[in-house]
């Protein structure tokens, strides 16, 4: 192109210099969220993706500074310099405006489906131990696991009775009946920034069909069972008893020693805004209110007193005196050895 002077009587302009598309935020195929599980985590809850839309401009420092120097360089060329610099807020919006690329979805695409339960309701099927009291079982595994395959529409004498009553008389520390599926973020989320069509208010049903994993489990102990069965219920959708597996203070993973998408095979469950016609009764997840408060009070700077998880109390010191411990200097926890 030949070199005009910026002699003011160029018809060239700024936008002689501008495209129609622009991809600003650029997304590498090795680039996803699986080391954000707190924000995953956060969105999973707040039922939105803006937590992750929110850290886009941390994650991407300037992101236009590129194309707005290639722009500087091709107009300083034609001796636009002057036109260039009177008019580089509007070169920014214009790149702005015409940006197609989409980060949050492309990051969740890399990113993948993740590991996930529902937690449905506690289970009593648990060893009871006291001083001078002989150790006995609070609930027969057959009772609660009767109750289980009445609640979750499974036939009598199945397999997935068998395997029910299996994982209550693994389960000797009781817990959460819990249901463990695969899916992607973005599929158990109503306010999806990247999708028009979507609905600001919350899912009413979920309807388990197909292949999910069963448990119950103490994400407090760290301890429980799992059996993949099948299944096809409707259940009414709390939007608290839904989180991510791998955020717990004791996770299935770590009890199990599994690998991350230990849960690949298993389906994911519809979702409805249509309440189930069946009035089952699900319990909001105590366990899950509990990690909760736990870990707010940490991030705040504090500790809670009743929680067990070491990482979440801080200048805990060691007591090397009968009987040996850990102590909070906080909020007293004690950790005997």
């Amino acid at each position: 192109m030949e070199r005009v002077k910026d002699t003011g009587t160029t018809t060239k302009t700024w936008k002689d210099y501008m495209s129609n598309c622009y991809d600003v935020y650029c997304v590498d195929y090795c680039d996803d969220l699986q080391g954000q599980l707190p924000l995953l985590d956060d969105c999973l809850e707040k039922n939105t993706l803006n937590s992750i839309s929110e850290m886009i401009d941390e994650w991407w420092d300037d992101p236009i500074g590129q194309e707005i120097e290639e722009i500087r360089k091709k107009m300083e060329a034609d001796g636009l310099e002057t036109e260039f610099y009177d008019h580089i807020d509007d070169i920014r919006d214009w790149i702005l405006d015409h940006d197609d690329s989409e980060p949050v979805k492309d990051l969740l695409v890399n990113t993948g489906p993740l590991t996930m339960f529902y937690s449905i309701t506690e289970c009593d099927c648990r060893w009871v131990e006291a001083p001078f009291v002989t150790p006995y079982m609070e609930e027969e595994p057959e009772k609660t696991a009767k109750k289980i395959c009445s609640l979750l529409h499974i036939p009598e004498g199945s397999d997935a009775a068998k395997k029910a009553l299996i994982v209550c008389e693994n389960a000797s520390y009781g817990g959460e009946l819990r249901l463990y599926f695969a899916s992607p973020l973005e599929d158990m989320i109503t306010d999806n920034k990247y999708d028009d069509s979507s609905d600001k208010k919350d899912w009413q049903s979920i309807h388990f069909k197909g292949r999910f994993a069963l448990a119950v489990y103490n994400s407090m102990e760290g301890a429980g069972d799992f059996e993949f069965v099948d299944l096809d219920v409707t259940l009414p959708f709390l939007r608290e008893n839904l989180r991510l597996s791998k955020s717990e203070h004791y996770s299935i993973e770590q009890c199990f020693g599994t690998y991350d998408n230990w849960a690949e095979s298993t389906d994911t469950p519809a979702m409805s805004f249509d309440k189930p016609a069946e009035k089952s009764k699900i319990k909001k997840s105590v366990i899950n209110s509990r990690e909760k408060r736990f870990e707010e009070a940490f991030r705040n700077g504090g500790c809670s007193a009743d929680d067990d998880c070491y990482t979440r109390h801080r200048d805990v010191y060691y007591v090397n005196d009968f009987p040996c411990r850990s102590v909070c200097p906080h909020c007293g926890h004690v950790w005997y050895d």
